[in-house]
């Protein structure tokens, strides 16, 4: 007969080396998301990069059209203080630049929530009171 203790430390090594192949299955389980989770971060953080460029091109680019449309102010203004009438440079196609309001951006979460309202196919418009005739025949 052998000794009980041989074939006993034979299948405790058999029965642990089966439990560390299964443990170390489940560990290379974790590792993945883990790496998962590396990537979701290291895009975002990509992406916050690649906003904040996209804002500052904008910004400069908006300057730019500013400038552009002052010097269209300009020139007109210079045509007409130069014996050109409104009129002239209508009749030429060229409008008189009106001076635009400085439109307050909204955030990108206000303009994508308005895009998502829907919107009436064919809006009424509200009637000015004080374009209407003062009686009704």
């Amino acid at each position: 007969m052998a000794p009980a203790g041989k074939k006993s430390d034979s299948a405790r090594k058999a029965a642990e080396a089966v439990a560390q192949k299964a443990l170390q299955d489940k560990v290379a389980l974790v590792g993945a998301i883990g790496e998962a989770q590396a990537a979701v971060e290291e895009l975002g953080e990509e992406k916050v990069e690649l906003e904040r460029r996209h804002e500052e091109e904008r910004d400069a680019l908006e300057g730019k059209i500013t400038d552009a449309e002052q010097r269209v102010r300009g020139a007109y203004d210079t045509a007409v203080a130069g014996g050109w009438t409104t009129r002239d440079l209508a009749d030429m196609g060229i409008n008189s630049p009106r001076k635009k309001r400085k439109q307050r951006r909204s955030p990108a979460s206000t303009t994508q929530q308005d895009e998502a309202t829907p919107q009436p196919a064919n809006p009424q418009p509200t009637p000015d009171p004080e374009l209407q005739p003062a009686h009704q025949y």
